[in-house]
């Protein structure tokens, strides 16, 4: 039995050891065809009589030349790529070709015998990754002679906690940087057993480690703190009424030889709106001084544990290929599907969404709790993954690439303005997909993230979500997926991206430095609107937290126009109606009835390119749509974004923009 599958841990049992330095990563096993995205990725690990490639030639004495060609590969120290089709496997008498077309067959990567594969040829062991390259979106099959992973109880993943820990602890300098007074004002003790356990109040007395848990509430409340049984919980908690999701970290924890774990529903008094905004402001500072963060990344309640099976990702084989060799060896290889990665990439934050099987990473306040953790386990199946400050490991070994915390921490560790800036709307970008139960969260939940933003720009004000110092540029923030659902009540300004649940980019989304872009190819041309003034009321004493108003001064070039049939029109000097050319982005889908609009001409950007027919750059003009609220006093809300776009660099002259010229005013947005 694991470990911990009995849900039952009375006492703390396991001892640590020394950790070894950990193991690299599988082999690298090339890039993609840009042609061709991984999805739905498998994975075939096999279990043969061997553990490198000299020795499993016993399951194919007669190699045809192209398995040959993977032995000369597989001692290389390089990944070797191989196109072939699909027939020339299935014409071929060799051993090992016929185990390929099996895994390929069940995985469904191909439809016909002429589809065409990619095959990649990892060093050192038998290590084939396939993907078919036909005209759709293929899955991978990789077959590796690596026994099955573990499951996340068992006594080899508790081990492989340990090493992670330890390693950690032993090399990473800035993953124990915290405030050694900063204690959380309650914590969970776990004591020495399941009957000892009780909510306790630190104030002073207490300075000690504590662990973390992040976790779904989901559609059943966990079992909460409230004003009438705290003084109830400050004497016990059963174990009886403790969901299985808590009793799990727990669990963990107690195997860590920590007392203390801290877990939102049982340590902030849910319904005590004084309690809850004094915590609420503190989550980053609770979070970063962790010793770790337990992620219930699959558990989408707190009833289901965090060893959730449920989500679509299968944790034992799939699929058994099984055999015996011309020479008489047996030998079995089980499919899997190979665990995906995307959402630890930065490239992932705006497109990652699988929601289903991993639900907490679809939640708006996990995404700070995560990356201001200096360690984050991720805890559910396939596999347990590890985060940290300066590194990112899984159980399967797979993960080759920087993780959104790493790349978040090298930004704030970095003096260039300029990155942080981009790293900023990154953030935003990815924040702004994810899902609140409570639509007044908005700006809570990423208040963490905004004061370790605050702290490395101390001179730039923070408004609703943006910065003072970069306000031309983070009012032009566009709903992208033109879709947003209709809030009950006021929740910021409407220039800020907060006032909206939506899809938010950037003028120059993707292209920052945290993303891997080089910032220098991507650049503000000319900003056509300044700010006057601007100025922000918060509603709690959180100074990145709610707002109850705010508003904008602007001074720039402004445009009467109109909405007709959702195109942004202009009056000509002969009183003709003209559609403008560009593209239009609302904020809100109702925007798009007709009416009068005003537009303030914002900022140009150049993105560089050396791609025909844009050599030497593409140049693209964003302006603020705005819908007047009273006339005498130059009040406006904002209504959303125009869009024009220029595709040389001189087309400037070319195809000049629809806004020259202009009357320039101050005006007031709310």
């Amino acid at each position: 039995m694991d470990a911990l599958s009995s849900g039952d841990c009375k006492t703390n049992s396991c001892s640590s050891r020394a950790a070894p330095q950990p193991q690299p990563n599988s082999a690298n096993k090339g890039p993609v065809p840009a042609r061709v995205s991984e999805l739905n990725a498998v994975r075939a690990l096999g279990e043969s009589v061997s553990q490198d490639w000299a020795t499993s030639q016993n399951l194919c004495r007669d190699l045809c030349s192209k398995c040959l060609a993977y032995q000369d590969a597989a001692v290389d120290d390089r990944s070797h790529l191989h196109i072939i089709k699909l027939e020339q496997l299935q014409m071929s008498d060799c051993e090992f070709c016929d185990v390929l077309c099996r895994a390929i067959h069940w995985s469904g990567i191909v439809r016909d015998s002429g589809d065409v594969l990619y095959l990649w040829v990892g060093k050192g062991s038998l290590d084939i990754a396939i993907q078919g390259c036909s005209d759709g979106l293929s899955p991978v099959v990789q077959l590796c002679c690596e026994p099955e992973l573990p499951s996340p109880g068992s006594p080899e993943t508790i081990r492989q906690i340990f090493e992670w820990i330890s390693h950690c602890k032993q090399t990473h300098s800035l993953c124990d940087v915290q405030d050694p007074n900063f204690m959380p004002t309650r914590l969970i003790d776990l004591g020495p057993s399941n009957d000892a356990i009780r909510l306790i109040e630190t104030d002073s007395k207490i300075q000690a480690s504590y662990v973390c848990l992040s976790h779904c509430w989901g559609g059943k409340t966990p079992l909460t703190t409230k004003v009438d049984n705290l003084q109830m919980h400050l004497q016990s908690i059963g174990w009886h009424e403790i969901p299985q999701t808590f009793r799990d970290a727990i669990c963990y924890t107690r195997l860590l030889r920590i007392r203390y774990i801290w877990i939102d529903s049982l340590c902030i008094i849910q319904d005590s709106p004084d309690d809850w905004s004094t915590e609420s402001k503190m989550m980053g500072q609770v979070y970063s001084n962790a010793y770790l963060t337990l992620g219930a990344v699959t558990a989408p309640d707190s009833s289901t544990g965090m060893f959730n099976m449920s989500s679509s990702f299968g944790l034992h084989s799939e699929r058994k290929i099984t055999g015996i060799t011309i020479a008489g060896f047996p030998y079995l290889y089980n499919v899997y599907k190979r665990p995906n990665h995307d959402h630890l990439h930065p490239a992932g934050w705006r497109s990652y969404d699988d929601r289903e099987s991993f639900p907490l990473l679809g939640r708006a306040w996990a995404f700070q709790e995560r990356i201001m953790s200096p360690r984050f386990l991720h805890i559910g199946h396939p596999e347990l993954r590890w985060e940290c400050k300066e590194t990112v490991l899984c159980e399967c070994g797979d993960i080759d690439q920087l993780s959104i915390k790493m790349t978040w921490v090298k930004v704030l560790e970095s003096s260039s303005a300029f990155q942080l800036e981009k790293a900023r709307r990154d953030l935003v970008e990815a924040y702004s997909r994810l899902s609140l139960t409570y639509e007044g969260d908005k700006l809570p939940a990423f208040s963490g993230l905004a004061k370790q933003a605050c702290r490395a720009s101390p001179s730039s004000e923070y408004l609703a979500g943006l910065f003072r110092g970069s306000l031309v540029v983070d009012m032009l923030w566009m709903n992208r997926r033109r879709d947003t659902n209709n809030l009950k009540h006021w929740r910021a300004p409407t220039w800020s991206w907060a006032s909206l649940d939506a899809f938010i980019v950037f003028p120059l989304s993707g292209h920052s430095g945290i993303s891997g872009e080089e910032p220098e190819r991507n650049s503000l041309l000319k900003a056509y609107m300044e700010i006057i003034e601007a100025k922000c009321t918060t509603s709690t004493s959180d100074p990145t937290g709610s707002v109850s108003d705010g508003f904008i001064v602007l001074r720039g070039p402004v445009f009467d126009c109109s909405i007709r049939d959702g195109k942004l029109c202009r009056v000509s000097a002969h009183q003709d109606i003209c559609p403008v050319d560009g593209e239009l982005y609302l904020d809100r889908p109702e925007h798009a009835l007709q009416g009068q609009v005003r537009i303030i001409r914002g900022a140009k950007f150049r993105r560089a390119s050396s791609h025909p027919p844009f050599v030497g750059g593409r140049d693209t003009e964003y302006s603020l749509v705005l819908e007047c609220m009273d006339v005498s006093m130059k009040r406006y809300r904002r209504l959303g974004v125009f869009e024009q776009r220029r595709g040389q660099e001189l087309s400037g002259k070319q195809y000049p923009s629809s806004f020259r010229g202009g009357q320039i005013e101050m005006v007031t947005i709310i």
